[in-house]
């Protein structure tokens, strides 16, 4: 199964999972098929409810409401942390730059 985001012509991210009945083979052709499509296709190891980037837009979206219901920032604030700061580096790949 592929799940795209919205909207589909912005974002090219496309999470690729199997069902338990599929070959690595047929996982294969179905990233195969985003390729083609400017899309970039992220194959789960295994299925999982809310997929990857759903999770993780899930928890950001909670810590930002907490930081605007506590007067810290506002919503422009939250957009620009992210998109101008972490957003440009993926968090695994971004701990490469600071000593943890």
């Amino acid at each position: 199964m592929g799940h795209p985001f919205v909207p589909v012509y912005l974002i090219p991210l496309v999470e690729v999972v199997g069902g338990g009945g599929n070959t690595h083979d047929v996982l294969d052709w179905a990233v195969g098929l985003y390729d083609p499509l400017g899309k970039a296709p992220l194959r789960l190891q295994t299925e999982i409810e809310g997929y990857i980037a759903n999770r993780l837009q899930r928890v950001v979206f909670e810590e930002a409401l907490s930081l605007v219901a506590n007067g810290i920032c506002d919503y422009d604030d939250i957009d620009k942390a992210v998109t101008l700061g972490p957003g440009l580096d993926g968090p695994s790949r971004g701990q490469s730059f600071i000593a943890i």
